[in-house]
């Protein structure tokens, strides 16, 4: 979200001091705290095809040249083009050269060797023939025009030369650099380890999705939007259920999820109700604390702590508020635990298509629709009706945001909108 927008680093710093006593970080701070706090990437090497988007903690150079001898090009013939200045040239086929094997004859005047593509240019050739400007009959082949030196022959070392560095360490792994490390014998490269996370979600209000709820209970909607969220960024979980608001069994659970991973993602019980006990139960483990409100709509009361070798994110009970920290704060950081500084989801400006909003104490992420009209961005703010309003969320492909004490704002008024969906801005919002 931060990533190189000083724009938006001066809008959201408002807001501390808007409630007397708070101590509710600005969205800013609360960003920098979390990423201050978060441990260097490991390196590993895992096979090859473990290693798609992953983060090379190695730049691969090449081990060979590419290609390693002058190949055909083409299917056809490889020839002497003194032998070809005038058409059609009858020559005498001495030879057939598939891929993968030498020639062990020399071309010599008036010959030409039957030569597939890939195949290793024979030699005394300085040329190849496509097959389709020739005409065979017998052993004997007819060049149908005249063939300058070198055509089509690729030649030794032109596309890659040994010690050459083809992709930087740094870089995140697509088929595309899988392609080019198979071809230099990178079977195991060294790439960042993705941080595993356990989530639990408390309430004794919740049920799972296959149960019935009862009188004053619902469905258990957290634990698998947020898993979602995870697993989308490619991050391993594990998902072990539903705690009861009982001091005995969160900790229990806690310790469980401490054991099973590197970052533990709470959602509920984060509030400062009579059974939201998460803090409580933390500080009963000797976890450290480091902030437990961050000045944010929706989202505020959300817990960071550490203990040493482990992360832990107490996010709020109600849906959207999950949602929306998981984006501004959680993905980052799980990106750049992977060494990906580019998680972030990317912010664009936009016009806003309505009239909108009104003062807040807080920095505001509305659920909002992005799309592309002609030569801009136009968003419009969704309809919703607060932290629990999971339909507003799901209508969404971006969050319009708004500095604490900002608005209203007109129709047109340029406004920041953090994007949501992964191909938004090359297929989605584009073709809109």
């Amino acid at each position: 979200m931060f990533r190189d927008r000083e724009t938006d680093t001066r809008k959201f710093t408002s807001g501390a001091g808007l409630f007397p006593g708070d101590k509710a970080l600005p969205v800013r701070e609360a960003y920098d705290v979390i990423m201050s706090h978060l441990p260097a990437p490991v390196a590993e090497k895992v096979p090859l095809m473990r290693s798609l988007g992953l983060v090379l903690a190695e730049d691969i150079v090449a081990d060979m040249d590419m290609p390693p001898w002058d190949k055909a090009a083409m299917d056809g013939y490889a020839i002497r083009s003194a032998d070809c200045q005038k058409s059609p040239t009858e020559l005498k086929v001495v030879d057939v050269l598939p891929a993968g094997k030498v020639s062990k004859r020399a071309i010599g005047a008036g010959e030409a060797i039957r030569i597939m593509t890939g195949a290793p240019v024979p030699q005394g050739a300085d040329a190849v023939v496509p097959v389709e400007r020739t005409r065979g009959i017998g052993d004997l082949v007819h060049i149908l025009e005249a063939v300058p030196p070198g055509a089509h022959i690729a030649r030794k070392a032109e596309d890659i030369r040994t010690g050459d560095v083809l992709v930087r360490g740094g870089s995140v792994v697509r088929p595309q650099e899988i392609g080019i490390m198979a071809s230099v014998g990178y079977h195991a490269p060294k790439v960042f380890r993705r941080p595993t996370v356990a989530v639990l979600t408390t309430g004794d209000e919740l049920v799972e999705v296959d149960k019935k709820p009862g009188e004053g209970q619902i469905r258990n909607s957290n634990a698998y939007s947020i898993a979602s969220q995870i697993a989308a960024i490619g991050v391993p979980y594990a998902y072990l259920g539903i705690v009861p608001d009982v001091a005995e069994a969160l900790t229990a659970r806690l310790e469980q999820a401490m054991k099973a991973a590197d970052v533990v993602l709470l959602t509920g019980g984060v509030s400062a109700g009579e059974y939201d006990l998460v803090e409580d139960v933390m500080k009963s483990k000797g976890i450290e604390i480091i902030f437990e409100r961050v000045n944010i709509k929706p989202g505020r009361p959300m817990v960071f702590a550490k203990s040493p070798d482990k992360l832990l994110f107490g996010l709020p009970g109600n849906p959207v508020s999950t949602f929306v920290t998981f984006e501004v704060f959680l993905r980052p950081a799980l990106g750049r635990m992977m060494g990906n500084r580019l998680m972030d989801r990317p912010v664009v400006d936009a016009e806003l298509s309505v009239n909108f909003g009104k003062p807040q104490a807080r920095d505001q992420y509305c659920p909002a629709r992005l799309t592309w009209v002609k030569d801009r961005y136009i968003v419009a703010p969704l309809e919703s009706h607060g932290s629990a309003d999971l339909r507003s969320i799901s209508q969404a492909n971006s969050l319009l945001m708004i500095p604490a004490g900002e608005g209203p704002y007109p129709v047109g008024r340029v406004v920041r909108v953090m994007t949501l969906d992964e191909d938004q801005q090359m297929s989605g919002v584009m073709g809109a």
